[in-house]
């Protein structure tokens, strides 16, 4: 028998699909990608974000009010 390998998820995303894995509307994922907070590369009227730089903004702490201990 087999093992059966997922393929790798893709390392570029759609604005679309980033915002959908980082939580937020495209909106804010495009305000984002125009702030450098994510890495994105313009391609014709298309935006194509990094994954790792989606998963690297989602790690980091937010601002605000300090989580309870």
């Amino acid at each position: 028998m087999t093992k059966r390998r997922h393929p790798a998820p893709p390392a570029i995303l759609s604005v679309t699909d980033a915002a959908r894995l980082a939580g937020v509307t495209d909106r804010h994922m495009r305000r984002l990608i125009a702030d450098g907070v994510s890495a994105a590369t313009r391609v014709g009227r298309a935006w194509l974000v990094d994954r790792a730089s989606v998963t690297a903004w989602q790690r980091q702490p937010t601002m605000g009010r300090p989580a309870d201990t």
